[in-house]
């Protein structure tokens, strides 16, 4: 009987980057910006043949069933993150609430006129075009958008052939996502580390040169 010589051991480089993949990976579930998982699958099918490898060396089949196992998991994790309340802590008994101007005064939190009170039931991430802004689904069953300007929330809506902005924004009661969660899914924006680096590099010389 014919017995297949076994392959030599994994390099200390090849292990190395599959431990790099690893953290991509999780990154990749983490990520519930535009882009979702769909960076981390490089990292994935290298994972999956470097565990395949690994299989055959070990003559076992574990090294392949844990990779798959945690790259199942990461996926069923991204899938599921717009439920999840340790990534949007905001679904743990969070509310909006309604902030008015007072007449004649800007700037100051004590201008500010305490509206409605609205709970929060959801939050939204899919479809959100570029941006990694989630949205927020209250009670009274719209969404509301975030706007940088003013850090408020608002709901829009369609009047005539114009989208509308409502009246007074709303200000969440505590932080809508983790920053923890939040910066270890920005690994899955490295595609496009040589534009940033591009432009920085371009603005910096602008702003050196006479």
């Amino acid at each position: 009987m014919c017995v297949s010589a076994k392959p030599p051991p994994p390099s200390r480089f090849a292990t190395a980057l599959l431990c790099v993949s690893f953290v991509f990976i999780a990154s990749g579930a983490l990520n519930y910006g535009p882009f979702g998982y769909f960076w981390a699958t490089p990292f994935a099918l290298y994972a999956t043949l470097y565990a395949s490898y690994a299989s055959r060396y070990f003559q076992s089949r574990w090294p392949l069933i844990g990779v798959v196992a945690f790259i199942a998991a990461g996926v069923l994790l991204n899938e599921t993150i717009e439920k999840n309340p340790l990534v949007f802590p905001i679904l743990t008994d969070g509310y909006l609430q309604e902030i008015r101007q007072a007449a004649g005064a800007r700037g100051s939190d004590s201008a500010e006129l305490i509206g409605e009170r609205l709970r929060v039931t959801g939050v939204s991430v899919r479809g959100n075009g570029l941006s990694a802004n989630p949205v927020l689904i209250a009670s009274d069953g719209r969404r509301y958008r975030f706007d940088e300007r003013d850090q408020l929330y608002y709901s829009y809506y369609q009047s005539g052939t114009e989208g509308k902005r409502s009246e007074f924004g709303f200000r969440p009661s505590g932080p809508v996502e983790s920053p923890v969660f939040e910066a270890a899914g920005d690994l899955m924006y490295y595609p496009m580390l040589p534009f940033v680096a591009y432009h920085a590099v371009k603005d910096t010389l602008s702003r050196s040169l006479p």
